[in-house]
């Protein structure tokens, strides 16, 4: 299943069919670029480019401030606890966001995956449907451990070298470009 998977990424590189943008690059730029330099919490610019790139669009507006007051208080966190933020997250909003807190990790720390329906329907993965920390946190702890196989794989330096060649100039993280171009799949 893992190389069948790299090889559909490689695939869709190679042919240009991959739904990954240029555009989509650049928002991810902005923000790792202007995560270190504003508050998060406050700048407007950075939550509306971060919700569109992330789509958090099921988020509730009332559990906004938490979110991005949330990254903005973690952001020079080098480890940040999935599980803990989960659980403070849940605290208060009372929400088990997988995807939402995998994508607060990964824009700071861009060597933790993305927790995506995408993704994770690629690595034959699901949201358990009892929630709470332990089963939330279990289910990312196996998408981070299949993520981490597909990087050791003898296929994935193809991954890079396609990716470099159908995005010159684009020096991201090994995990950043792997969860990007599964998601790229469709």
């Amino acid at each position: 299943m893992e190389d069948q998977l790299l090889n559909l990424v490689i695939q869709s590189l190679a042919q240009g069919t991959t739904k990954i943008t240029v555009g989509h690059l650049n928002r991810y730029d902005f923000l790792r670029a202007q995560l270190p330099l504003v508050n998060v919490a406050q700048d407007n610019q950075f939550q509306q480019t971060f919700s569109g790139l992330f789509k958090l669009r099921y988020m509730e507006q009332a559990h906004r401030p938490i979110y991005f007051g949330t990254m903005e208080q973690q952001k020079n966190n080098a480890a940040l606890n999935f599980p803990a933020l989960l659980d403070a997250y849940h605290q208060q909003t009372g929400r088990w966001e997988v995807s939402f807190i995998s994508k607060l990790i990964a824009i700071i720390d861009p060597n933790r995956p993305v927790w995506d329906s995408i993704v994770s329907r690629r690595l034959a993965l699901a949201l358990p449907v009892a929630r709470n920390q332990a089963n939330c946190a279990a289910a990312y702890v196996a998408l981070n451990e299949s993520m981490q196989g597909l990087l050791q794989r003898a296929l994935f330096p193809n991954v890079l070298a396609g990716f470099a060649a159908r995005f010159p100039g684009r020096l991201y993280q090994p995990m950043r470009i792997l969860d990007t171009t599964i998601w790229g799949l469709g």
